[in-house]
């Protein structure tokens, strides 16, 4: 697993004690995040993403950890990359985990 120390190296984090505990109770996803960051630069380009916890909507759901991807693409552009990566990468991960991902594009 990737401590968040060399996770801050590829990721910017939004809380690093939540993304530090959403790690500890989810290991899986924890050794899948340097092979993530790799694949998000394939379809964005050199982009740090934000980690961000987000919390259960329902009891007795886990939380999810939103990964969310900077870029100035026009929307259209950047939805159809993010569909790709979801596709190509997500599509491949085990649904235990990729249910407990979310990506996103946002605009800095």
């Amino acid at each position: 697993m990737a401590p968040v120390s060399e996770l801050c190296e590829m990721f910017r984090l939004a809380d690093a004690d939540l993304v530090q505990k959403f790690l500890d109770q989810d290991g899986d996803v924890a050794t899948l995040l340097p092979g993530l960051a790799d694949e998000v630069c394939k379809h964005f380009g050199q982009v740090v993403c934000l980690l961000e916890v987000i919390p259960a909507v329902e009891v007795g759901q886990p939380p999810e950890l939103a990964v969310l991807i900077p870029t100035s693409l026009p929307v259209p552009e950047a939805a159809s990359r993010l569909e790709a990566l979801e596709e190509q990468w997500l599509a491949d991960q085990p649904d235990e985990i990729a249910k407990r991902l979310l990506f996103d594009f946002t605009y800095e």
